[in-house]
């Protein structure tokens, strides 16, 4: 069975739908679809997960699933760094499917770990000041512990802990290190620190996070994949560890530098995607 999810609702998004999921119930393939309004996960054993839309996209999709599932997108949004196909390729990706000529790159998971549930994200899970508190002015005080051991304190706006995926997306924005997918580490980033020595730290992926809020700081929110978890008091802690799953994601050329160059490059100076791969 292969999942499709739409997670942009447009013309361009759904034309570009029609047509993949057409062809491939007209090759013999059973197709599950879901849209960006169902939250509900996908039942049943896919063999692999097409997305439609951005890289927000694809985080979503991938958190309605369970099993370690091969994941193809297709680039129906702005900058598209995690797609592999544009909205106009659907002949080369129903004839990539057939052939199983896809190329896949393994990425790492980690669990986000709450006092009472466990989130998994692709990207990222990151603590900031709670926005929508009363006391949301100014920084917050957050405690860094890196394998159990103490790391340092931070007077920022928060911190993020990266997988490599990750390292391009919000972390880079908050001055942290692109990491290569294959690296087996993690990266923790504080945001907008007030503080001269405060730098991003990258570190092996088996040794669990811990970001405790200070207890003279002011409120918290967890988020993982820019998904809100939950509220984090002043003494309370979130873990962040390696998740034992993990996710395959297409890349159509396999080239990590040059998906880099094109898509960050043309992207940050137009603010639009170049359509390229």
């Amino acid at each position: 069975m292969i999942g499709v999810y739409l997670g942009k609702n447009d013309e361009q998004t759904f034309s570009a739908a029609e047509k993949i999921v057409s062809a491939l119930l007209a090759a013999g393939f059973t197709v599950t679809k879901k849209f960006s309004s169902d939250s509900s996960r996908f039942e049943g054993r896919l063999k692999l997960l097409i997305v439609f839309g951005g890289d927000g996209s694809v985080l979503k999709a991938i958190s309605l699933t369970d099993d370690k599932i091969p994941v193809v997108a297709i680039n129906t949004g702005n900058l598209g760094f995690l797609t592999s196909y544009n909205g106009d390729e659907t002949e080369k990706i129903i004839d990539d499917i057939k052939k199983r000529n896809l190329k896949f790159s393994e990425r790492t998971l980690i669990d986000v770990i709450t006092e009472t549930q466990t989130f998994c994200a692709l990207n990222d899970a990151f603590v900031l000041k709670d926005f929508n508190s009363d006391r949301a002015g100014g920084c917050v005080r957050l405690e860094l512990f890196i394998g159990g051991e103490y790391v340092d304190s931070y007077v920022a706006d928060g911190l993020i802990v990266s997988t490599p995926t990750g390292s391009t997306a919000y972390a880079l924005s908050a001055g942290g290190p692109v990491i290569t997918p294959s690296l087996d580490c993690l990266e923790a980033v504080p945001v907008c620190a007030h503080s001269l020595h405060a730098r991003p730290i990258v570190f092996p992926a088996e040794k669990d996070v811990k970001i405790t809020v200070n207890s003279c700081s002011k409120p918290c929110a967890v988020y993982a994949d820019g998904a809100f978890v939950c509220s984090l008091a002043p003494g309370k802690s979130v873990v962040v560890k390696k998740s034992e799953r993990t996710v395959d994601i297409c890349f159509a050329n396999g080239k990590f530098f040059d998906k880099l160059n094109k898509k960050l490059n043309y992207w940050s100076t137009t603010g639009e995607d170049d359509g390229k791969k």
